[in-house]
């Protein structure tokens, strides 16, 4: 009699060539024969499977179902993908239940048959990476479907869409990668329905007129398609949320109907060669756009008025560099939270900067900026400016100390001669200069973890910090300095300093009295050092990690036999006097790359090199 089993799972059998009689099986609900590559056919017995609601022949060497499968009278799902399926089954509308056809990566399917669109339960059809050059249409006599999604993305012979009026339960027509498709049926404009919309790397260079009728409409991708323009009209789809058209370099207009667009919050047209930002007719309400990306729009000039843009909260216009000024009425947005100017022309920020009271993050990275707002200290959430490479910024305004809410601050590249009193919230704080500074005081620094300095030694530069280890409370975790002069005593007082990197320090000769709790410790490119010590160093368990290179006359390193938790030690390029302990001495050593300079000449012994650690 045959058995009660309901799901039979041979995933993965590679060696399984054939399925065995089915009949056997008259309760089964799964059959899952997925990466049985072996597999080139089934039963016909299957067709007896009357109560099967889930085929999964995945991965399989399958060319061709059996014509009985459509007696498969229970089966909702039937997953094909990566199969070496050529064709389905042209009697498949028979099949009434069948609800998910997935057949991803196909490359052998040419066909989908037209009896398919007859499927009455039929609500997603995914067959992506497939041969097939058409999308049926519905047979004529024949009630539209319930489809819901038709993905066909990566068909790359793809020509046509054909007319899709049947498909009126349609909510997502996914096309994106279909390389040869110049155009969509102007019958899309009759999917009430359809809520997503994807032809992204397609060729078509115009959407239909009717697309203004998707009232449903909420996503729309044409991320590097070759579309021209958007429709004329677009401002009467109501419920379009999302646009998304990165990389479309035939796009050079927007037309000002967008700003219609009542539903409107996230447009990325970024890599475009748009112009302008289109103005708000002064009869129109404010958006409600919270992203605007027009991120490497290189031929973008001016953002004219903003005002419209009520609700943003992403303004993002890195990368185009054409753009040498914000309109004024940047200062309307108060919940802007992000503004990028990164990469661009754009010499200064408008005075009314000041008034984005909501903003959290600047970016002005790699752009022509010559100085910060005057009055930046009214910004009162601004927590994070970013500047690096701002090779043409003199000056950080004195108004800067009085941001209660500022974390980060990297200003790198500049040619800023005065650093003002800075906000003692800063938790990070990167500088650099191509030109001198005398002072930079940093005692009120309290929370900052990370400092990272680096300016020309023409004077004597270091930071004005307290004189007393009693007086330093701050718990520093990383620090990195370019502008240490021979005195170095003052390292001492960062007592909480986890991790310290010396690098470019031309006028370092010695370094004593670290941080007692130092656990990295990295040296590098100081011509001039001769001497490092780490004697001083309370508590010689916590050094980890020693590296020190290109320091030419490193004659010693004192205490270097008496670190105990020693794991990682890389000495490259140091002088051929430099004495190394037998590495027997460190029992936790776990890598180490020490080069033929650096040799033990007591014992005469050269110090083991592993390929291990990276350089």
């Amino acid at each position: 009699v045959a058995t009660r089993l309901k799901v039979l799972d041979l995933s993965d059998c590679r060696m399984l060539k054939e399925t065995p009689e089915l009949s056997a099986f008259l309760f089964l609900e799964k059959l899952i024969l997925k990466g049985c590559a072996m597999l080139t056919k089934l039963s016909d017995s299957i067709g007896m499977l009357k109560y099967l609601d889930e085929l999964d022949i995945s991965c399989t060497s399958i060319i061709e179902l059996p014509n009985n499968i459509v007696n498969l009278m229970s089966l909702k799902v039937l997953k094909i993908d990566y199969s070496c399926m050529q064709k389905l089954p042209d009697s498949i509308g028979m099949m009434e239940k069948l609800e998910e056809i997935y057949g991803e990566g196909c490359r052998q399917l040419e066909v989908i048959p037209s009896d398919i669109m007859g499927l009455p339960s039929l609500q997603i059809l995914k067959l992506t990476g497939t041969c097939v050059e058409i999308v049926p249409e519905l047979p004529q006599g024949l009630v539209a479907t319930r489809l819901k999604v038709l993905d066909l993305s990566d068909c790359r012979m793809l020509k046509e869409t054909s007319e899709l009026s049947a498909l009126l339960s349609l909510e997502k027509l996914i096309l994106t990668g279909c390389e040869m498709l110049t155009k969509l049926s102007d019958s899309i404009g009759m999917l009430k329905y359809l809520v997503e919309l994807d032809i992204s790397y397609t060729s078509i260079a115009k959407l239909p007129n009717s697309i203004v009728n998707l009232k449903s409409l909420k996503v729309l991708k044409i991320d590097h398609s070759c579309i021209q323009k958007l429709p004329d009209a677009i401002g009467i789809m109501e419920k379009l949320e999302e646009i998304y058209g990165v990389g479309c370099r035939q796009l050079k207009m927007i037309h000002g109907d967008i700003v219609r667009l009542p539903s409107l919050q996230i447009t990325e047209l970024t890599e475009t060669c748009l112009e302008n930002v289109p103005k708000l007719l002064q009869s129109l309400v404010a958006t409600r756009l919270k992203v605007l990306d027009l991120s490497y729009c290189r031929m973008l000039k001016e953002t004219f008025e903003l005002s419209a843009f009520l609700s943003l909260e992403k303004l993002i216009l890195k990368g185009c560099e054409m753009l040498t000024k914000l309109s004024d009425s940047i200062g309307m947005l108060k919940y802007l939270v992000k503004l990028d100017v990164s990469c661009t022309s754009i010499i200064e920020l408008p005075n009314s900067i000041v008034h984005l009271k909501s903003l959290n993050v600047l970016k002005i990275d790699h752009s022509c900026m010559q100085k910060l707002p005057d009055a930046i200290g009214m910004m009162e959430k601004l927590k994070k400016i970013y500047g690096e490479g701002c090779r043409q910024l003199e000056m950080i305004p004195s108004d800067i100390v009085k941001l209660p809410s500022l974390r980060i601050l990297k200003l790198t590249e500049t040619r800023v001669e005065n650093v003002p009193m800075l906000p003692h919230s800063l938790v990070s704080l990167c500088l650099s200069s191509t030109v001198s500074i005398k002072d930079l005081e940093i005692s009120n620094l309290v929370n900052l973890r990370n400092l990272e300095l680096c300016f020309p030694v023409t004077y004597t530069i270091r930071p004005v910090i307290p004189k007393s280890d009693l007086d330093m409370s701050s718990p520093y975790c990383k620090l990195e300095l370019s502008i240490i002069t021979s005195r170095s005593s003052y390292l001492g007082c960062f007592r909480y300093l986890e991790e310290l990197q010396l690098e470019n320090c031309d006028n370092l000769r010695c370094v004593g009295q670290l941080p007692s709790d130092l656990r990295i410790f990295t040296v590098s490119n100081c011509r001039f050092l001769e001497v490092v010590d780490l004697s001083n160093l309370s508590n010689l368990k916590n050094l980890t990690d020693l590296k020190v290179w290109d320091c030419l006359r490193l004659v010693e390193i004192r205490g270097l036999d008496r670190l105990e938790s020693l794991e990682s030690l890389y000495i490259e390029r140091c002088s051929p006097f430099l004495r190394i302990p037998d590495l027997s001495i460190w029992k936790e050593l776990k890598e180490w790359d020490v080069d033929a300079l650096a040799t033990d000449l007591a014992r005469g012994k050269q110090v083991a090199r592993s390929d291990d650690l990276p350089l």
